[in-house]
């Protein structure tokens, strides 16, 4: 290395030091680097769920009937629950995106944790709201639902009542979940 630095200028000498001359080199991708998901490839109804997410939110609510919601079969007090929780949010535009836990198999939806933790790796938020306790379990994985967080890769998966639930209880109950909300989107 002495021999290398001889042959650089004074003003250069800490970069050469510093290894500067690797910059340079060629380096081949790390073997674990796969290719990222498509979803554009994902089997239907999940490609056709993931034409409609926001790309960039920082949090993505689901629910059981969440699925139905999008196929047209929704209830208008539950959009209208939807539109008053993220006006409360008051987050920029794009902050929050949706995203079905389940899928129609035929007889119903059914819920599919692999293909809506597969479509969180590639959408990548912090956190995740899921509504209802049935469905909270389903995503975390525990039969009683006694858990209300669970960290679950890169995100923080929190669990609530269903919006039923919570618009039986009132606008008390929804200040509360927005707050929870706020605290988790502004944590660092």
């Amino acid at each position: 290395m002495a021999e290398s630095l001889l042959n650089v200028p004074d003003a250069l000498r800490f970069w050469s030091a510093a290894g500067w001359r690797y910059f340079f080199q060629e380096r081949a991708d790390p073997p674990c680097a796969a290719e990222p998901d498509d979803p554009a490839k994902w089997p239907r109804p999940w490609c056709d769920y993931a034409a409609r997410v926001t790309p960039g939110a920082l949090l993505f609510i689901t629910y059981a009937d969440l699925a139905s919601d999008m196929a047209g079969q929704g209830d208008a007090s539950r959009r209208a629950f939807w539109r008053a929780c993220i006006t409360a949010l008051q987050c920029a535009r794009g902050t929050v995106g949706f995203f079905p836990m389940s899928a129609d198999r035929g007889q119903g939806f059914v819920a599919d944790p692999d293909m809506f933790f597969r479509a969180m790796a590639v959408y990548r938020p912090r956190i995740v709201a899921c509504f209802g306790k049935d469905a909270f379990a389903a995503l975390a994985g525990n039969a009683d639902g006694t858990e209300s967080e669970v960290r679950i890769n890169h995100m923080t998966c929190l669990g609530f009542p269903s919006p039923e639930e919570i618009m039986a209880e009132g606008e008390g109950a929804l200040r509360e979940i927005v707050h929870m909300l706020r605290f988790h989107l502004t944590r660092p």
